[in-house]
């Protein structure tokens, strides 16, 4: 039974309540020094405040300029990567482009098709690549780069590739590095010097001036006027190993005035380039001092002498073009061509004496003993076409590398550049340097070179000066005789040479 509590007891029990609640009020409530309790007021609840997000970071952003000497203005950019949907974009007026690559997996392919890219130079689009989110330029260089790292066609390899992309880009990535070193020594070689830019990553401005640009805009106005397209050169490209140089570049390489002036002469002949066309002019005069040649000779020739060939095989010269008019002296003995061939292109110099260089070869084409210098050569500016199959082909040097003996037809005489011993000279090229050959040019202010007589193959190999190996010639090392030519331009394996 619960018990009931006298009416004092709940009085009292009511009283102690209360003290105790302002007790534990005061308690919570604090205190002040003069030991009054001031009225309190209990703060609301507090909510749980929102943390703040962590700001979001930008995608990263892969960017570059279009151009071709101009810029590429409404290009269509695709961007493949190894990983991620296909991204796209359109470039500025001046080339730009950009792509933000959230979700994407490096390496990436680059396509740029349209806009004001030339299709008749350019067919196959503009290709390029990106090893990380920073910069891809779209060139006609970067467009060689790929074909050299794929041994293909951009175009054609990246339509022949499947689901399985991601791989092939990575072992793309990898081959990148030793053809674009290939690809700009080939270049510069060539006459287009790219500057200290990366082709592929580079900073450049598509404006005259920069040297990148510059050279973009060269090999445009080249493949013009050579009336070809890049894809032409890209085959080549695809077909060479890094380390390996390509044939030619098609398109115009211009030798100066002052080009011309600068390249040494043997004994009395000049050359001269006024309104755009080249005088090569042997005047008659007596028996020169003995010691502009090699082998002593004391005539007059005129060498004119061409860039940009050093490496290329043999093999790949397939073409000769001159396009000249006969001026004075006997038609047959015009200009004629020839070529240093090193048998194993290793660019080194085969040994220390002139016997040593003798390793090499020149190989010529003389379309005069081939009688192909027509009395239309005195009519005005005539063009001759030669294939490496056009009787006329020679070989200076012994052995004979497989070909027949010696006869009066100016050398060894084959019956084309496929005549050479290719079986066993795959790698025969071009080089530029010194030649053993007699009727070359001697180093006379080498030391103990300037003998008065011919050298002999035990003389050192610092007597013979070194010159570009691509050569042509009017006039030999006996005849003094008054001979004159006017070319307006020369074409080596697809390469055509003006002058201005």
């Amino acid at each position: 039974m619960t018990p009931i509590l006298p009416t004092r007891s709940l009085t009292f029990l009511r009283g102690s309540v209360a003290l105790l609640v302002l007790s534990v009020v005061a308690a919570c409530g604090g205190g002040s020094d003069s030991g009054s309790t001031p009225a309190t007021t209990t703060p609301p609840p507090q909510g749980t405040q929102p943390v703040p997000a962590d700001p979001v970071a930008p995608a990263p952003t892969l960017s570059g300029t279009a151009a071709v000497g101009a810029p590429i203005a409404g290009g269509a950019i695709a961007v493949q990567c190894a990983q991620g949907a296909v991204l796209n974009a359109t470039t500025s007026d001046a080339g730009a482009w950009s792509v933000q690559t959230a979700g994407q997996t490096f390496p990436c392919v680059i396509t740029l098709t349209g806009g004001s890219l030339d299709a008749t130079l350019y067919p196959t689009g503009l290709h390029s690549f990106a090893v990380d989110a920073t910069r891809a330029n779209v060139t006609p260089v970067t467009e060689l780069v790929m074909a050299m790292a794929l041994g293909s066609d951009p175009a054609a390899w990246l339509a022949a590739q499947g689901t399985n992309i991601g791989a092939q880009l990575t072992q793309v990535a990898a081959d990148l590095p030793a053809a674009k070193a290939s690809l700009s020594s080939w270049l510069e070689n060539a006459g287009y010097v790219l500057g200290d830019v990366d082709p592929l990553s580079g900073v450049f401005s598509p404006t005259a001036g920069d040297a990148y640009d510059d050279a973009l805009e060269a090999l445009s106005a080249n493949l013009a006027q050579a009336g070809t397209s890049l894809a032409d050169v890209v085959t080549s490209v695809a077909a060479t190993e890094p380390g390996e140089t390509p044939v030619a570049l098609p398109g115009a390489y211009v030798i100066s005035a002052a080009d011309a002036a600068a390249m040494p002469q043997l004994n009395a002949s000049t050359l001269s380039v006024a309104d755009g066309t080249l005088t090569m002019a042997a005047p008659a005069t007596a028996a020169q001092p003995i010691g502009a040649f090699v082998g002593g000779g004391t005539g007059n020739k005129a060498v004119l002498q061409f860039s940009g060939l050093n490496g290329m095989k043999l093999a790949d010269l397939k073409s000769l073009e001159i396009v000249a008019q006969h001026l004075s002296g006997n038609t047959n003995l015009g200009p004629y061509f020839n070529f240093i061939v090193d048998l194993q292109c290793n660019m080194a110099l085969p040994g220390a004496t002139i016997g040593d260089l003798r390793t090499r070869r020149v190989i010529g084409f003389s379309p005069g003993t081939a009688n192909l210098y027509t009395t239309d050569f005195s009519t005005g500016m005539t063009r001759l076409s030669i294939t490496d199959k056009t009787p006329g082909w020679y070989i200076v040097g012994t052995p004979l590398l497989g070909v027949p003996a010696s006869n009066s037809n100016n050398g060894n005489p084959l019956a084309g550049v496929d005549g050479f011993d290719f079986a066993t000279y795959p790698n025969a090229c071009i080089v530029d340097g010194p030649s053993g050959d007699a009727g070359l040019f001697r180093e006379r202010t080498a030391a103990g070179c300037d003998t008065g007589a011919a050298l002999t193959a035990a003389d050192p190999a610092r007597c013979a000066k070194p010159h570009a190996g691509a050569i042509l010639v009017m006039g030999d090392s006996v005849s003094v005789a008054a001979r004159q030519w006017q070319l307006q331009s020369v074409s080596i394996a697809g390469r055509k040479y003006t002058f201005k």
